[in-house]
């Protein structure tokens, strides 16, 4: 009470004694309430209890509809119980009040609000309302329904609407104007119910069970409409919320990219400023070298020197432009057959010469779009690297297999070499990363480009006992989608 401001105390007042004036001025009636004392009390039980039963669910942002039996009994009550039953409501009002804890001045508010809100739609009632016709029947019936539900309604919203706005300092105005605006079609149906329910009570008493599972049968119905909007809305906040992640997802996937381009951008900067400055270096030193001596022999040496370092540089160069440029293969029908025997023949002198045992199981396969030169370059590079692998190995073998699976050409070059060490085989394929001492680590990166322009897929698993397995798949068609090959137990030397 001491919270209110003045105004609205002495408008709670005012109510409060309004309120006291009805229903000493309507003690005479109240007769009806012991005549009829087992429907009063039925009224009373189910007004009082109605506040449990209450449904209700947000149908747009900031508004609820709700959903209450308590106004259906309360226009059966007008017709059934006349102007008598404003003690039920009120003492149902007060009820339900205090059994929501709440402080007595709202207690008061709300009994003495809803006895005012009953006395001025009954007296509506009473004034349209024939006694010769049904509750609410015919055409004037329909006339006296609207006006009492309305009037209901309608003061109701005009008496709390006053107190909030003397409560919170609003325009009195705005805030009824927001009240009405939030009416509930609920309420239409719970009205429309109580008339009915009326009607059927002044027919027979007994058919007041059917009006009641009209009641029941829709507040189950509103019930589930309800929880289907509650649950339409959570999935709707899911959805925004896993859309939200999916966005996030790609914004992170897409910092990640960017970091690992800048991260290969660095490591293939650092790789090619390493591979130069040792060119660069081995150049000056032996330049310096052969300013300082006077002798011929030196200074052809340091020539000599110079011109390899030189040559080596080229290479570099070279590759680095083979990388760089990715040229689209010049694909065209090609055996891969002839691409294999092509490089075979040109390994297979060191091979002997490094006693490294060459085992092929080549079947037969239909001509397949490619590039003949790059597909050749590949496999040179390949078992180049497995030859410089298992150089000076007891039993060196390498094997090298082509055959068919799920459509798509499997080309295998396995060798028993010692294997790439586990801390390198997930950065393989980036420039500048090698396991040989005189590489420049841009081999293996120029074949997984290669092979990646064929649409093809480029596998390497390795073990420090059985070996690296290299395992290539190539569409025969090149719009064909590559497929996962069978992984076949192979070793190959970097």
């Amino acid at each position: 009470m001491r919270t209110l401001p003045f105004v609205a105390r002495c408008y709670l007042a005012l109510i409060s004694l309004s309120a006291l004036a009805v229903a000493i001025a309507l003690l005479p009636v109240a007769s009806v309430l012991a005549e009829r004392s087992l429907l009063a009390f039925a009224c009373l039980i189910v007004m009082a209890m109605a506040e449990y039963a209450e449904v209700s669910f947000e149908s747009h942002e900031g508004h609820r509809l709700h959903l209450t039996v308590g106004e259906a009994v309360a226009l059966f009550a007008i017709s059934a119980l006349g102007p008598a039953g404003t003690f039920v409501v009120a003492l149902a009002a007060a009820f339900d009040s205090l059994r929501r804890r709440r402080p007595w001045d709202r207690v008061v508010f709300n009994a003495s609000m809803l006895m005012l809100t009953y006395t001025f739609a009954s007296l509506a009632y009473t004034a349209l309302q024939r006694p010769d016709v049904v509750p609410y029947g015919g055409p004037l019936g329909l006339i006296t329904f609207i006006v009492v539900a309305g009037t209901y309604y309608g003061a109701n919203s005009l008496l709390v609407s006053l107190m909030v706005a003397l409560a919170t300092h609003q325009p009195m105005l705005r805030v009824y104007r927001e009240s009405l605006q939030q009416t509930n079609w609920p309420h239409l149906l719970t009205f429309t119910v109580g008339a009915v329910i009326a009607a059927l009570y002044a027919i027979d008493p007994w058919l007041v069970i059917y009006g009641v599972l009209i009641l029941l049968i829709s507040r189950y119905t509103f019930a589930m409409v309800a929880a289907l909007n509650s649950e339409t809305r959570k999935r709707h906040e899911l959805a925004e919320e896993r859309a939200q992640l999916y966005e996030e997802l790609h914004r992170q996937q897409d910092e990640l990219t960017r970091a690992s381009e800048l991260a290969s951008l660095g490591t293939l900067s650092a790789g090619i400023a390493h591979e130069f400055n040792n060119v660069l270096t081995a150049i000056l030193g032996h330049a310096q070298l052969g300013e300082m001596t006077d002798s011929i022999t030196e200074k052809d040496y340091s020539l000599n020197v110079i011109s390899r370092v030189c040559l080596r540089a080229t290479g570099i160069t070279s590759s680095l432009l083979t990388f760089a440029r990715k040229r689209e293969p010049d694909l065209s029908p090609n055996l891969l057959q002839t691409a294999i025997d092509d490089t075979l023949d040109l390994v297979r002198p060191d091979l002997e010469h490094d006693q490294i045992r060459l085992v092929t199981a080549i079947d037969d396969l239909p001509m397949i779009m490619c590039d003949l030169g790059q597909i050749n370059q590949v496999l040179l590079n390949l078992i180049t690297n497995a030859r410089d692998a298992l150089r000076g190995r007891a039993n060196a073998e390498i094997r090298l297999g082509l055959g068919m699976s799920d459509g798509h050409a499997v080309l295998t070059i396995t060798d028993n070499g010692p294997g790439i060490p586990p801390e390198m085989l997930d950065k393989i394929f980036q420039p500048f990363v090698t396991t040989k001492r005189k590489g420049n680590g841009l081999g293996m990166a120029i074949c997984y480009g290669i092979i990646e322009s064929h649409k093809g897929h480029i596998d390497i698993k390795s073990d420090a006992e059985r070996g690296t397995a290299i395992t290539i798949t190539l569409p025969f068609d090149i719009d064909d989608y590559f497929v996962d090959p069978v992984p076949v137990l192979a070793e190959v030397g970097m």
